[in-house]
């Protein structure tokens, strides 16, 4: 086999720095840590173009000098670079008055690189969106497993057929990486095998642009950009200093935290051992750490063969094997290495081993109920009193993949005690719906209602919670509540 994408990434302590040689942990030295140059602190978001490469410890803190300024790491082969190094570590000259590189020097520092990944600035609601289709997709599957570059994989029969799909979108997998790191769960069972920081490190991985980098500055920044290192999290609590920064024009001492990755510890070898889980390739006679790949046996004639992950991508290279927060990244970087590959040596559709799956015998419904917090439920925002009737209408939205059945209970609450009625009756008001296909919704219709006595000013607290009668993998978007003002 002479078709082998070789990527080398290999790791050494410096000077008591982390210096993280190749191309995918970092460039030159350093590894990543909070702002540098005078970006994230303070109480404002941090400045992606202040995000520089520094001189960290093996845990990715800031090596700071005698004045308490970050220091960060030079690169004299950058255009207009005028530094010249004999040795390492090779720092940048900062101001030691304002903790700022020398404008001679400009030039000389490498920001991080983000990529794709600066969707980690998507709000917590985005995030979370974006959690509830894995949730759901995770919670109905048949067959969960793991596919040779450590992506989440889920399997389910619909009739007789074997749908299958791969957790490889970016938002998704970033959500994964924030919840796992903060949480150690996201809310149904991981894949058989696959353990919390392990998929943490993972989805990191995948969400990286495919032909990327995941260095150490990277990593830390997005920990910090995601709210992660405030806090304790499954890595514990946060290693925290000061140091001293430019804040609104005045410099001041900033604490700034960061995650404590030096439980963590990644071997590469053992890592792509045992992927894909379950192993499944060749077909018939598996092999743990074996997948399929388009290989070229003459100028444009390709034919799909299987070799080992460890021999096809890494040449057998174990890569930086010190554990802590390099170990992190290299596990992430590892992981973004052979989706590359897989997608550079992509198997047509139909041409490669099918993903194994036994179904779940007597399999139960399955199909996920939801109210929009937007339009699901409408109420009217003002009321006069004494009026002749008024309309609700609630929305159930069923994401599938079976016909959904269920119940539908709203009340409404009267901050005077006063009474909500429809068709002369108090609530609850119950609505009762079966068959509903997937992609489809249930809907009340406009109900009409009035208020009874008394006829003051009050305020009525609105639920509308969808019950199914079989199986809802995904119960927190069931539930929606809004308020209307009587006057």
């Amino acid at each position: 086999m002479n078709t082998r994408l070789h990527i080398t990434l290999l790791g050494a302590l410096v000077a008591g720095a982390l210096a993280l040689s190749g191309n995918a942990l970092a460039q030159g030295q350093g590894g990543g840590g909070g702002g540098g140059g005078g970006g994230g602190g303070g109480a404002t978001p941090p400045d992606y173009g202040d995000l520089i490469i520094l001189y960290r410890n093996e845990t990715g803190v800031p090596i700071v000098d005698a004045f308490d300024c970050q220091q960060p790491i030079g690169f004299p082969t950058n255009v207009g670079c005028p530094l010249v190094c004999e040795a390492e570590p090779c720092l940048i000259p900062t101001d030691p008055d304002t903790c700022a590189i020398a404008p001679t020097y400009a030039t000389c520092a490498n920001e991080a690189d983000f990529g794709r990944v600066n969707l980690s600035r998507a709000s917590e609601k985005v995030l979370d969106s974006q959690l509830e289709d894995v949730l759901v997709n995770l919670a109905i599957a048949d067959c969960t497993s793991i596919d040779p570059a450590g992506r989440i994989v889920y399997s389910r029969y619909i009739g007789d057929e074997l749908s299958t799909g791969t957790i490889d979108s970016p938002l998704q997998n970033l959500s994964i990486f924030k919840h796992l790191v903060r949480d150690g769960d996201i809310g149904v069972p991981l894949p058989q095998g696959a353990t919390a920081i392990q998929t943490a490190a993972r989805g990191f991985g995948v969400a990286m642009d495919k032909a990327g980098q995941v260095n150490i500055d990277l990593l830390v920044y997005l920990n910090e950009i995601m709210g992660l290192t405030t806090g304790t999290t499954i890595l514990g609590d946060p290693i925290c200093i000061l140091v001293k920064e430019e804040v609104m024009g005045s410099m001041e001492y900033v604490e700034k935290c960061f995650l404590d990755y030096s439980s963590f510890t990644y071997d590469r070898t053992t890592n792509f051992g045992a992927l894909p889980s379950p192993a499944y390739i060749p077909e018939g006679a598996e092999l743990d750490g074996w997948f399929e790949f388009l290989f070229e046996t003459a100028p444009g004639t390709y034919t799909v063969t299987y070799d080992a992950i460890m021999s096809a991508v890494f040449h057998g290279e174990p890569g930086y094997t010190l554990g802590n927060i390099g170990g992190f990244a290299q596990a992430a970087d590892d992981t973004r290495a052979v989706i590359n590959f897989m997608h550079t040596y992509e198997v047509p559709p139909g041409s490669g081993t099918d993903v194994p799956c036994t179904p779940l015998p007597n399999p139960t419904d399955q199909y996920d109920l939801s109210i929009s917090d937007k339009s699901g439920l409408k109420v009217p925002k003002q009321i006069k009193t004494p009026t002749e009737g008024r309309e609700f209408i609630v929305t159930v939205a069923n994401a599938g993949p079976d016909m959904a059945a269920g119940t539908l209970i709203v009340t409404a609450v009267r901050d005077d005690g006063g009474q909500v009625l429809v068709d002369g009756l108090p609530g609850p008001f119950i609505f009762t719906f079966a068959d509903i296909l997937p992609g489809l919704s249930f809907t009340t219709g406009p109900v009409i209602f009035t208020l009874g006595e008394p006829y003051g000013r009050t305020t009525i607290e609105w639920t509308a919670e969808a019950f199914p009668e079989f199986v809802d993998p995904n119960p927190g978007n069931n539930l929606v509540e809004k308020t209307s003002n009587v006057r």
